[in-house]
């Protein structure tokens, strides 16, 4: 049964929204990101980046090596194969940074919070860019960095919004 009262869908039901600058400037400050993970021609934030759409199979074919990797993966039902490529990634002594729906009850959260050295609840929703209706739910920053990994990834509530 659904809950009473209006639906929170978006009107506009891409999936490949753009990070905004006052979200991504000061996660680049901090990691000093080296490859866009999910980019086209007309989106990448960072000079190297692999594309063309973003799509997990462009990004598959990738093999990078001791990099900083910015990624804002398109949403939806393929999230469970970014989550498995970001772990290959990190794997192989990449940092790999993720702007990643607030979905809690999924599959491929529970695999991330279970690989990830630290998850970012943000404060406030995120105005991406290209939409229409503006962002319906939450989002995270997971972060997995090369080494060890804690018994528990640090999760805390960030609000990015007072980061500049």
């Amino acid at each position: 049964m659904a809950a009473p009262g209006p639906s929170r869908q978006a009107d506009d039901t891409r999936a490949d929204w753009e990070t905004p600058p006052e979200l991504f400037n000061p996660l680049y400050q901090e990691f000093q990101f080296t490859v866009d993970g999910a980019a086209h021609e007309g989106n990448f934030q960072v000079a190297s980046w692999f594309g063309p759409g973003g799509a997990v199979e462009d990004a598959f074919d990738a093999y990078p090596f001791s990099e900083a990797i910015w990624c804002n993966p398109t949403y939806g039902r393929g999230l469970k194969n970014w989550i498995d490529l970001f772990i290959r990634w990190n794997e192989a002594g990449n940092t790999v940074v993720a702007c990643l729906p607030d979905g809690t009850d999924t599959e491929w959260f529970k695999k991330a919070y279970t690989t990830c050295s630290e998850v970012r609840i943000l404060s406030g929703r995120v105005p991406f860019i290209g939409t229409t209706s503006g962002n319906t739910g939450g989002t995270i920053i997971a972060i997995w960095r090369p080494g060890p990994k804690p018994p528990m990834p640090f999760m805390w509530l960030w609000d990015w919004r007072k980061s500049e």
